[in-house]
């Protein structure tokens, strides 16, 4: 005989399930009655963060992000920094007296490090400290203040280049949670540091995906429905403030919708530059036992591009599977074929935060689908919650915590080639044509000319003899000497796809060709570029062959 929780006891089962969330700065106050939590505490969480890499000469960012301490108030004191940087073994300290009083929600304060902490380029080590004061007791904190996970240290890669670049290409991240992302597990950092934390990173625009059904809850709460949508209003305001401010980086407004697959089961789809809120909220645990797709993917293709036709859908990192534990009480589940094959489409997400079997399994079936005659692109993003240069995520429910360096917020990087100026309408509208490639590293771009016609990445050549084909892919020290370069010509008819190796040894930082080809047959073109650094790459979307 089966045992059947009580309803009472479903909103605590289901908090079980969302710890097995992608990695987020880590929400520590949530509680099961009757439960003793080795992670709670009547503090604040406090948390120190910063990019994992800057150009020399920028400033550096020190984030300090405080909250839940409108609940309980905290005395920011003194921050003390060391610095090491490996290869030369020299080190560096500063202090600062901050005295501040965190009394608020959440509280998000940027310290800027001083130059001479980081005298030649390369990587180095950082441990941040403060001294607090809470409930009137003394404390001092390394890193952040949870009892639980690996003090591991900050690690910033500072560079004498700004990201590999080439003409009228601007880096961004297509899927990224803010401080809207609330639930009882995880919470993501706010708007204004994200997007200073992006600027520092060399980025230009950030797409920020928050869950749908996170933005339709009441302003405060994470288990009740705003009919009013004051959250949702909340953040589109405060995405228009930020890009009317002074700064170098783009906010894309946007939802990760959850809606439903063909077999009902709740899939993630993101949904950028829409003004209108798309409702999804069947795998959010508020709701036990109702855990039915709010929407189809049909259905939420549909409202998007009736609200707005620039809308960008993509598939959120389609070919990762859920756990079984969300498949049995968030009835989540997975994109197949036929959901990956809707028109609507516009990207699969095949990236996301990492170069691993996932993305390798998103690659083959991309060509596969290319093969088969799908016009399909692809994105990347980080899907980071948080996340700046370590990530921190309770892998036990109220029992353990863990650390690591994943899912950080521009280690996987959508380039966009605009021959206009960057905008909302000229970015969104480039995405949409497919001027797009992947990276985690180089940049890399090809080009199609015949007489004085010239077809870029995204754009459709027709059958003919004698195309100039012309490959340029570009790299730094932080990424590795260019070292593997590939031309990737895809025949529909006869679904096969030939390779033409046109480097294979490393080369230095910079590698141009051109090649003349024959197009006589539909199809594509697309190229990849590799580096001595590991998981260092860039995939260019195609130029199709009609």
């Amino acid at each position: 005989m089966i045992d059947i929780p009580s309803l009472s006891a479903i909103p605590h089962l289901l908090s079980l399930v969302l710890a097995t969330l992608p990695v987020a700065y880590a929400e520590i106050h949530y509680r099961w009655p009757g439960i003793p939590s080795r992670l709670f505490m009547r503090q604040p969480e406090i948390i120190f963060d910063l990019p994992h890499r800057v150009k020399q000469g920028k400033p550096i960012p020190l984030f300090l992000l405080v909250k839940d301490a409108h609940r309980y108030p905290a005395t920011l004191q003194r921050v003390r920094v060391e610095v090491s940087h490996p290869a030369s073994s020299q080190t560096g300290r500063w202090e600062s007296e901050i005295d501040r009083q965190a009394d608020q929600r959440f509280r998000s304060d940027c310290l800027e490090l001083p130059e001479h902490l980081f005298p030649q380029p390369g990587r180095y080590e950082l441990v941040a400290e403060l001294d607090y004061q809470c409930n009137g007791r003394q404390y001092t904190l390394k890193q952040d203040n949870y009892r639980q996970g690996q003090k591991l240290p900050f690690r910033i890669y500072v560079s004498e280049h700004e990201l590999p670049g080439l003409p009228g290409l601007f880096w961004g991240d297509l899927h990224l949670h803010s401080s809207y992302t609330e639930d009882q597990i995880e919470f993501g950092a706010p708007l204004s540091a994200i997007r200073t934390c992006a600027g520092a990173l060399g980025l230009q625009f950030a797409a920020v995906t928050d869950h749908s059904y996170d933005l339709d809850d009441l302003p405060g709460s994470y288990k009740k429905r705003d009919p009013q949508l004051r959250k949702w209003k909340q953040f589109l305001q405060e995405c228009r403030r930020l890009n009317r401010e002074p700064g170098n980086v783009l906010i894309l407004p946007g939802e990760e919708v959850s809606c439903g697959n063909r077999r009902g089961q709740n899939v993630h789809c993101l949904v950028i530059g829409c003004p209108d809120f798309i409702p999804g909220y069947g795998d959010s645990g508020e709701q036990p036992l109702f855990n039915r797709p709010t929407l189809t993917l049909s259905e939420v293709h549909q409202q998007a591009r009736q609200a707005a036709p620039h809308t960008l859908i993509a598939a959120a990192h389609p070919f990762e599977t859920p756990p079984r534990s969300q498949r049995m009480l968030l009835n989540r589940g997975d994109w197949d074929d036929e959901d990956l094959r809707l028109p609507q489409l516009d990207f699969w997400q095949i990236l996301n935060g990492s170069v691993d079997k996932t993305f390798r399994r998103g690659r083959s079936k991309w060509i596969a689908a290319l093969l088969s005659g799908r016009r399909i692109r692809i994105c990347a993003g980080a899907d980071a919650h948080g996340n700046f240069n370590i990530s921190r995520q309770i892998v036990l429910p109220f029992w353990k915590m863990s650390a690591a360096r994943n899912q950080l917020l521009g280690f996987s990087r959508t380039g966009v080639f605009l021959e206009d100026d960057l905008s909302s309408e000229t970015l969104l509208r480039a995405l949409r044509s497919g001027a797009v490639s992947i990276s985690t590293g180089p940049a890399l771009r090809i080009q199609a000319e015949h007489g004085d016609w010239k077809v870029q990445i995204g754009q459709e050549l027709e059958k003919a003899e004698s195309y100039s084909i012309s490959v340029k892919a570009v790299s730094t020290p932080e990424f590795g000497e260019i070292c593997r370069v590939s031309l990737f010509c895809g025949n529909t008819e006869t679904a096969r796809e030939q390779e033409i190796k046109l480097l294979i040894a490393p080369a230095g930082y910079e590698f141009e060709t051109s090649i003349r080809m024959d197009m006589d047959a539909p199809g594509y073109l697309r190229a990849e570029v590799y580096t001595t650094q590991k998981d260092s790459l860039c995939l260019t979307n195609p130029i199709w062959i009609g």
